[in-house]
């Protein structure tokens, strides 16, 4: 996802480079505007940028110490007043001044000192004075650098449950100054006004700020890809306006990075249970791997590129995965449904229904490609909810095909961490198909089938296991064994009721699934 963001924000620097001389002409007029900043102001302005420029030094002079500590008493004084006096005791702009100062002082404190607390009581005042001035033109450029600023305190902190909403926050003002890519106002940065800095291309700026905003962002949603939804909705609106550009782009790598975007938001969509949303994405996905596909062999050193055929393989299988685990939650979520049907209370009690409802309610239309329809129409995997065991049977034959033809690629040889999950899928995909049949002697027989799967994979895998890490792939196999063999006891038990006598062979089978369920879960514990 990352790739494909990163090229849409170098894109537009190079646009905004090119046009360069025309951005300087119109600059002329517009930077000529009166900035109302009072002495005061000005003067703790220029000594705060000082400060930060002492401290870009190899080797901090007790100068810039000295003049750090003065400065801030002299800020801090002036914010006292601001916040016990009413905010018309001082200017527009010299609230921004003072804003852009606490940056300063903040910025060093967080990438100097790594006083973190510090940093963020800086930030935080910062952001304090901005307040509804943010999408001004002369703050917009502070505003969303504090923003991103503060995220990086709370990472450095590891409360991460801190840095989206700030990151968001960050986003969300882009956007709004921007008026989505329309024409917009060229950023104003005070300190260049008045020469204490060298004037620089502001819009570039902006747009670098954004970039690093986006760059935190895909990392956390790669760490949790849950209430994310503002960015869902923005990096597919930008797939959408890249679609007619991909396809006719003779840049391999483009299509490459469209596809993977595309994915990383169909397994986003069907953990919301959006599934014909991530249908979408995932058939998308497909359609642009095939353009890619095809620019691929067209080009020359293509034969002679084992590493070129290689990541399209890893890509192809990175999308057959997905593809799995989108049946396994539409099975999964489909049985949830039903079982809800007859119990009322369990979707108030359903956490993830109310993410879910939040993302619905944050969709002003459905996410879909309309330059794809036509190409994707025929794509026959299910979008629905399954009710039947003829729907279940359908998505589940599914979900093994796309597994499999992930296994050819992930090798235990290649890739042993990722065979062994696709395993684990696997597994999950039987459990879940067991539940929407409704003869237990089909459940039974589903469920041996389920630990044949598991077992053989165990024969493969364990003879591998030569690395600690490796091993502890491997004891998630022996846990999805032992409780399929807890499971099988289960329906075996419910045979065993309806029998009229238990017979000695009964004993030893029960036996025999007591006997395999301690085994796996010693075999489970003895790599933890």
């Amino acid at each position: 996802m990352w790739q494909f963001l990163k090229e849409i924000m170098e894109d537009r620097i190079e646009q905004i480079r090119k046009s360069a001389e025309r951005e300087r002409e119109a600059n002329t007029s517009e930077n000529a505007e009166s900035i109302n900043v009072s002495e005061t102001f000005l003067t703790i302005l220029k000594s705060s940028c000082e400060v930060y420029f002492l401290y870009q030094e190899s080797e901090i002079s007790n100068k810039a110490k000295k003049m750090i500590s003065t400065v801030e008493v002299k800020m801090n004084d002036i914010f006292q007043n601001i916040i016990t006096y009413s905010t018309d005791e001082t200017g527009f702009d010299d609230d921004i001044v003072l804003a852009i100062a606490y940056h300063n002082l903040g910025h060093i404190y967080l990438y100097k000192e790594h006083n973190f607390h510090a940093a963020k009581d800086h930030f935080v005042r910062c952001i304090e004075l901005l307040k509804g001035k943010e999408l001004d033109r002369k703050a917009i450029l502070t505003a969303i650098n504090v923003l991103y600023d503060l995220h990086y305190v709370w990472k450095c902190l590891q409360k991460l449950e801190n840095c989206y909403p700030l990151l968001d926050k960050a986003m969300e003002l882009y956007l709004n100054y921007t008026k989505e890519e329309d024409e917009y106002p060229d950023p104003i940065y005070i300190p260049t006004i008045f020469d204490i800095i060298e004037e620089i291309n502001l819009k570039i700026s902006l747009i670098v700020l954004h970039k690093l905003t986006l760059e935190s962002i895909v990392e956390l949603y790669l760490l949790e890809p849950a209430d994310k939804h503002k960015f869902v909705i923005y990096v597919h609106n930008l797939l959408n306006k890249q679609v007619t550009k991909t396809i006719a782009s003779i840049d391999k790598r483009v299509s490459m990075y469209w596809a993977n975007a595309s994915l990383e938001l169909a397994n986003y969509l069907s953990y919301h249970d959006r599934f014909v949303e991530a249908k979408i994405h995932l058939a998308a996905a497909d359609y642009m791997m095939g353009i890619h596909y095809t620019l691929m062999i067209k080009d020359q050193d293509y034969s002679a590129s084992s590493a070129m055929h290689n990541n399209y393989e890893l890509y192809r299988a990175n999308i057959a995965v997905a593809w799995g685990l989108y049946g396994i939650r539409l099975l999964n979520s489909s049985k949830k449904r039903l079982q809800c049907e007859s119990d009322k209370s369990c979707e108030a009690n359903n956490t993830k229904s109310e993410s879910s409802a939040k993302f619905k309610e944050g969709l002003m239309k459905p996410l879909i490609f309309v330059d794809l329809e036509k190409a994707l129409e025929n794509i026959e995997v299910p979008n629905t909810y399954v009710s039947s065991l003829d729907d279940a049977k359908i998505v589940f034959a599914n979900v093994l095909k796309w597994f499999n033809t992930a296994k050819t690629f992930y090798t235990v040889e290649k890739d042993f961490t990722t065979c062994v999950e696709i395993t684990l899928n696997i597994s999950t995909a039987f459990k879940y198909y067991a539940e929407f049949v409704g003869n237990i002697s089909e459940q039974i027989k589903i469920t041996k089938e389920r630990i044949k799967v598991l077992e053989y994979a165990v024969s493969i895998v364990l003879p591998r296991c030569d690395t600690l890490e490796k091993y502890q792939s491997c004891r998630y196999l022996y846990f999805h064994i032992a409780i399929a063999y807890s499971t099988l006891l289960d329906m075996t038990s419910e045979e065993f009721y309806e029998a009229k006598e238990i017979t000695d062979e009964m004993r030893m089978e029960t036996k025999r699934l007591v006997k395999s369920i301690l085994d796996n879960f010693q075999l489970y514990l003895k790599h933890t």
